[in-house]
């Protein structure tokens, strides 16, 4: 999805040079890049305070072009992609209940969490279900349907963004241009994450779909729930600690990423706060799962390590 442009205010991060430039200015914010974990975790808070003021963090600009993200900005080429999308996966749900997959997700969440009153539809039966319920079942009923959007390849962004926006926008009331607003913020953030980072994620065992997916998934709920930008800082944040996916493993993907977002995104909402670095970080997500915190990839789609 092309980037939505918004002005005077352009997101200027481009995909792989976004990490990059983060790490420069972690030096230049004084956080060497050899410093311990421990060493990071003494001085966080007079670094957390500098970086928000001078050099935000990666999570925070993010997090402020999402707050910023008007409708009007959407040029109308992905306001029609964004509409397209939601029909193409609300079909593959119908098709996915289906069949095995989304009728295992219906049984256990309807077991789990039958009763629930202010909760979030599930798709085609319509019982009610908690949001992170809901949305996990309709993400497996979307996902067994098996008619999925593709980022380069091998992430399937719709399958856990739409389910939470859904989820979102059903609690808030939310308007259909404030729908599609929150869809394009959740696939800009997610594939800008993403994009030159999956063969590397993957030839690590990890799953890039779901380890990338919750990003989209908590900042598509975040805009529609109007979040501040410091919520939706901190839903970022904490996505990080649920982020995951294993391709040995497989069998449980979008479903879980896009049920963890909601977790992070109703701790955010309560006050619960992430660090400023949690992306960027010497112990951070891109650490985790890429091998390093410097933009620096083991496999490319292009080549270029």
């Amino acid at each position: 999805m092309p980037a939505p442009s918004m002005g005077s205010q352009n997101f200027k991060l481009t995909r792989r040079s976004l990490l990059e430039k983060m790490f420069a200015v972690a030096g230049a914010a004084g956080i060497s890049a050899t410093s311990s974990v421990s060493g990071f975790a003494r001085q966080r808070q007079q670094d957390d305070n500098q970086r928000t003021i001078v050099h935000p963090s990666l999570s925070r600009q993010l997090a402020r072009w999402t707050v910023g993200l008007r409708y009007e900005d959407l040029p109308p080429d992905v306001v029609d992609r964004a509409k397209g999308l939601t029909l193409h996966a609300i079909a593959s749900a119908l098709l996915g209940s289906q069949l095995p997959g989304g009728q295992q997700a219906v049984k256990l969440i309807t077991e789990e969490e039958g009763g629930v009153r202010n909760g979030a539809t599930m798709l085609v039966i319509g019982k009610k279900a908690t949001k992170g319920g809901a949305a996990f079942t309709n993400a497996e009923m979307m996902l067994a349907g098996g008619k999925w959007d593709t980022f380069r390849m091998l992430t399937h962004p719709g399958t856990s963004i739409i389910p939470a926006a859904l989820a979102a926008a059903e609690i808030e009331g939310a308007s259909g241009k404030g729908f599609l607003t929150a869809l394009a913020a959740g696939y800009e953030v997610m594939e800008r994450m993403a994009a030159d980072f999956i063969p590397t994620v993957m030839a690590r065992g990890f799953h890039a779909g779901p380890v990338f997916g919750i990003f989209g998934a908590a900042v598509a709920a975040a805009k529609i729930l109007r979040f501040t930008e410091d919520q939706t800082a901190s839903a970022i944040g904490l996505s990080v600690n649920l982020a995951g996916g294993n391709l040995e493993s497989g069998g449980l993907r979008e479903g879980a990423a896009v049920r963890n977002a909601m977790l992070a995104v109703g701790l955010a909402k309560q006050g619960s706060r992430s660090e400023e670095t949690a992306l960027e970080g010497n112990a951070g997500f891109y650490h985790a799962y890429a091998g390093n915190n410097k933009g620096q990839l083991t496999y490319s789609f292009t080549g270029d390590t």
